[in-house]
């Protein structure tokens, strides 16, 4: 193939049969203003105001008060602890050498904008009857396969685990391990090209349907340096075991780096994962009802530090949602843009209407030039073809890759914009009801790309294989 160019190497392969229904063209989120009265906001606190607030938590957290689970204001952990002197481990495998390792794990223990997880952590008592999964600080391959075949079998991780999995990923993201390290931005995180024999496979929405994700590694490999998973957002609402799949994510993140990454969804939001999941939400009830609710302030922390987009070898842009009302956006802006905050529900800037849009966008289905109103409402847009064009000659870029709603013709991926822009969406029978394919966009190293399209997976479909890494 011709040096820089990205082309669909073969036919879309068809793993599952399906029957199709009758779809629409949008996932049915109402915008991020939608329901906004009629749904639950929790405790109403941001990630900033929950360290000073969690300690505050009385009895109502499922019997945890705030003097079982421990002070923030003992000071800091003694050097050498049990997690730290385990967690070096981990970043040694991202390339760090060992002191440098162990000053970074211990620092990270200390740092005061995580002694509450620590805390929390540490007074999670594991009771004498429980027979589920116990990864180690420093996770290990049999960890993770005995992960996936409890979570195969609709077990929950003890608390104390999801806890020790949260801090590890947000410890591999803080001290910027491994892709990250070096860079300028989180927001926008540069790729290379897969390595000669590896394949970058790009996973649109699950929303919480973890036997599909099961079956997908059973499938195409488990995440390691051969294949590689880029998770392009929504994992979280509508599905009863998005806590699973960010917990395997985020274990593999940590046991071999740089074969996971994940993408921020306007669904790894407070104010969407608030919502009821009669109205298009659900996960923080979904937390709220296997774990303690500092559980789920953990996850909105984690939330904020997810990067809004990535460029696959200076060739392709992957987003959640699309493109921009605005034109002339590139990917310097991009990458000076603050991220670390929720999404604006109304948002009034130029920097918070590319961060609206960026969740929440969708591109035009019929190839109309242009900036239209969305059906989503709230502000919602879809870009027309010209302004995919646009972005890609000024960014010199070949490929818009996004996600966030259903194809229109019950395939799990569409091509629009001449070819330019590629929805992927990978939750198939989405919500159990709408019977449509899912589908993954597989990258070889020379960027050559397969849609692999795909059926809901049945429990008794990933029995075979799915705990041998």
């Amino acid at each position: 193939m011709t040096e820089g160019t990205i082309k669909q190497s073969d036919k879309p392969l068809l793993a599952r049969a399906a029957s199709k229904g009758n779809l629409g063209a949008a996932d049915g989120d109402g915008g991020p203003g939608a329901l906004a009265r009629s749904k639950s906001r929790g405790d109403g606190l941001r990630a900033s105001d929950r360290s000073s607030a969690m300690v505050k938590r009385t009895s109502t957290d499922k019997g945890l008060s705030a003097s079982s689970r421990g002070s923030t204001t003992g000071g800091p952990p003694k050097k050498g602890s049990e997690w730290s002197s385990e967690a070096w481990k981990l970043h040694m495998a991202a390339g760090v050498d060992r002191r440098k390792a162990v000053e970074d794990a211990e620092k990270f223990e200390r740092d005061p904008a995580n002694t509450e997880w620590f805390e929390l952590m540490k007074n999670s008592t594991v009771e004498s009857d429980y027979a589920g999964p116990k990864p180690k600080v420093a996770i290990t391959k049999e960890d993770m396969a005995a992960m996936c075949a409890a979570f195969r079998k609709g077990e929950t991780l003890h608390q104390k685990f999801v806890y020790q999995i949260l801090l590890g990923v947000k410890r591999q993201w803080t001290w910027q391990a491994p892709k990250f390290r070096g860079q300028k931005s989180q927001t926008v995180v540069d790729l290379p090209e897969p390595p000669e024999g590896a394949k970058l496979i790009v996973v649109g929405d699950t929303h919480g349907q973890l036997q599909d994700v099961l079956w997908i590694f059973a499938e195409y490999g488990m995440p390691s340096e051969k294949t590689i998973y880029l998770f392009n957002g929504d994992v979280a609402d509508r599905g009863t075991a998005a806590v699973e799949i960010f917990m395997l994510l985020f274990g593999f993140m940590q046991l071999c780096p740089g074969s996971v990454f994940l993408s921020r969804g306007n669904h790894e939001n407070e104010e969407i994962n608030e919502r009821s999941l009669k109205f298009g939400g659900g996960f923080a009830e979904e937390v709220r009802s296997k774990y303690d609710s500092p559980v789920f302030d953990f996850f909105t922390e984690l939330f904020e530090l997810l990067p809004l987009a990535f460029v696959v070898a200076r060739r392709a842009l992957v987003v959640h949602g699309g493109l921009w009302r605005h034109r002339g956006v590139s990917l310097s802006q991009l990458r000076k843009l603050d991220a670390r905050r929720q999404c604006p529900e109304a948002p009034q800037s130029y920097d918070e209407y590319l961060f609206f849009d960026i969740l929440w966008s969708d591109p035009h289905p019929e190839d109309l030039d242009g900036v239209h109103e969305s059906s989503r409402g709230d502000g919602c847009v879809l870009f027309g073809r010209d302004i995919t064009a646009e972005f890609l000659r000024r960014n010199s870029l070949q490929l818009v890759i996004r996600s966030h709603q259903l194809p229109s013709d019950g395939h799990g991926y569409e091509v629009l914009h001449d070819g330019k822009c590629i929805t992927v969406f990978s939750a198939p029978n989405y919500c159990g009801i709408m019977g449509n394919l899912g589908a993954m966009l597989r990258f070889d190293s020379s960027l050559a790309y397969t849609p692999l399209q795909f059926a809901a997976a049945r429990t008794s479909s990933v029995n075979g294989g799915i705990v041998s890494i």
